[in-house]
C-alpha cells in the first residue's frame, strides 16, 4: 500500500499537460542517501513540448524533494522519448540501464 507519494502536475490554460510522480522515498537508494523512483507509468506529458514539460516538472519536483532531504532521484522514461531523455540527461539526471 502506498502511504506517501510525491506527485506533480503541469497545467497550462486550465488543461493538464503533464504529470510526474514518485514512489515512497527509500533509504540508501543507489547510495547512502534517501531517494525516489518515478516509474514509467507514473510520468506523462502531451505530445507538444513534451521535453520542456518534463524538464519543468522535474525542475520543480527536484526542488521539493531536495528540500525534504531526498537527494537521489530516478525517473523511468520510455526509450522512444529521445528528446525527453536528452533534456533530462543534460539537466544532470544522467542515464542508467
Amino acid at each position: 500500500m502506498i502511504t506517501q507519494t510525491h506527485g506533480y502536475v503541469a497545467i497550462e490554460n486550465n488543461n493538464i499537460v503533464g504529470l510526474m510522480s514518485f514512489y515512497n522515498p527509500t533509504e540508501n537508494f543507489f547510495s547512502t542517501f534517501p531517494g525516489v523512483y518515478g516509474p514509467m507509468h507514473g510520468n506523462a506529458a502531451t505530445k507538444e513540448n513534451k521535453d520542456k514539460i518534463y524538464a519543468r516538472l522535474y525542475q520543480y519536483a527536484a526542488g521539493e524533494l531536495v528540500a525534504k532531504g531526498i537527494t537521489t532521484h530516478s525517473i523511468g522514461i520510455f526509450a522512444h522519448n529521445e528528446k525527453v531523455l536528452q533534456k533530462l540527461f543534460y539537466m544532470d539526471l544522467g542515464t542508467g540501464v
